[in-house]
């Protein structure tokens, strides 16, 4: 997914960690 990168993790604010956790930048 493009939460894996970090540049798309920056534009976001936000990812989705191995699990499917939402984690908050």
């Amino acid at each position: 997914m493009l939460w894996e990168d970090s540049n798309y993790r920056g534009l976001l604010g936000f990812w989705e960690d191995s699990n499917g956790s939402i984690k908050y930048n």
